[in-house]
């Protein structure tokens, strides 16, 4: 290969995303959010072809990123020297891609522009998860390059992308009478409200702020695609969006909240914050279901959900983990923080205020809860299994 051309794999054993930078093959790394020591053969493999071709089949989730990508590597170039297929690892291929349910056979193409690939992953995995087929870029100049290469159905960019930043990159698009019809939706800090405005003047259609939501992430995507999805995709307005909120209770899904769990537990190693876990388990949901109408429980679920978001402030995150379960997810909360929170739950159920009506038999509310640093854990799975293991103790 003559020039250097880079890619992004998301090598689906740890859900990671590597930049790799091909020049003469594959001879060095210039950047990567986890090492997995392709050099040493460790995970090798071979490029079978170009992914981004098939971008709406099985390769959705195949991304990429580099200087000056018109094409990816040849197929057939080797990556440490082994014959393993990475076609066969990537994130969204192999043997249980036929498994994996998708948005309908055409789904929209987002591309995703951050240059922090800490962010680059959630954004990625969050429309991912909501069906949508998914490629990235790293830096103002790959945008722009991909987008020249496939126009995509939407544009998630931040704003500040480096080389040609997130307005410049607006300007571009706007002017240019083949591209102005991309939905973009930028990308900004939670307070800086002059980058927002700034954004909607150069033409974005909406903006999403850090720090992340995941299920505020799937419906802003949702909400800017819908305006051309039955021109650009032929998809009816009518089509159900995939990975809603929970209908009972209005809460965040259980997919939503495991990529929330990797974001809000990665953050806070990251940069050393505290982090809460709070799991709400209703012990008796089997007797209020017999006694019910319906034959089902989801009445005192959906008045208790209302009853949690209360005792919650906006930041924190509220999921239906089960269907007699609740998990909240606290950040930036240690366990002082968390105990007030768990303090005005207690004083709730005590008085019935949690569910606010009259439900029979009354609801056993179960409570755990788990606070970084005070508990070492290795992963948001592991926070989550060690507070739901907290209710079973205080059960």
């Amino acid at each position: 290969m003559s020039a250097d051309r880079g890619f992004e794999l998301g090598y689906r054993p740890q859900r990671a995303v590597h930049d790799l930078r091909c020049k003469r093959g594959v001879d060095a790394f210039d950047r990567s959010t986890t090492k997995l020591c392709v050099e040493s053969g460790r995970r090798p493999g071979v490029i079978a072809g170009d992914p981004l071709q098939h971008a709406g089949r099985d390769q959705s989730g195949w991304g990429y990123h580099g200087a000056q990508l018109t094409r990816v590597p040849f197929p057939g170039t080797e990556i440490g020297g082994c014959g393993n297929p990475v076609i066969g690892y990537g994130r969204g291929t192999g043997p249980d891609a036929t498994k994996r349910k998708r948005a309908g056979p055409m789904s929209a193409l987002v591309l995703v522009g951050d240059p922090d690939p800490f962010d680059l992953r959630l954004l990625h995995e969050a429309c991912e998860a909501a069906g949508y087929d998914v490629v990235t870029a790293a830096d103002g100049p790959e945008v722009l390059a991909m987008v020249a290469r496939r126009p995509p159905d939407l544009l998630m960019l931040d704003a500040t992308m480096s080389e040609i930043d997130g307005f410049e990159i607006l300007r571009i698009l706007k002017a240019d009478t083949s591209l102005v019809s991309i939905p973009v939706l930028l990308v900004t800090d939670e307070g800086d409200v002059d980058a927002r405005r700034r954004g909607i003047e150069l033409g974005a259609e909406d903006y999403l702020t850090r720090p992340f939501r995941v299920f505020e992430i799937q419906q802003r995507v949702r909400n800017v695609l819908r305006a051309t999805r039955r021109d650009r995709l032929g998809i009816p307005e009518s089509t159900p969006p995939a990975d809603q909120r929970d209908p009972v209770t209005g809460a965040g899904t259980p997919s939503q909240l495991l990529i929330s769990l990797d974001y809000e537990h990665t953050r806070a190693e990251r940069y050393g914050h505290p982090l809460s876990c709070i799991v709400v388990r209703l012990g008796n949901s089997s007797g209020i279901a017999a006694a019910s109408e319906d034959g089902s429980a989801d009445r005192a679920m959906a008045m208790i959900g209302g009853g949690l978001k209360s005792c919650i402030r906006a930041v924190d995150h509220l999921f239906r983990l089960r269907r007699d379960e609740f998990c909240i997810l606290l950040p930036e909360t240690d366990g002082s923080g968390a105990g007030y929170v768990l303090r005005r739950l207690d004083g709730q159920i005590e008085s019935g205020e949690l569910w606010g009506g009259n439900i029979s038999p009354r609801p056993e509310v179960q409570i755990g809860h788990t606070s970084m640093p005070e508990v070492s854990v290795k992963s948001g799975e592991d926070l989550l299994k060690q507070t739901r293991h907290a209710v079973a103790r205080n059960a």
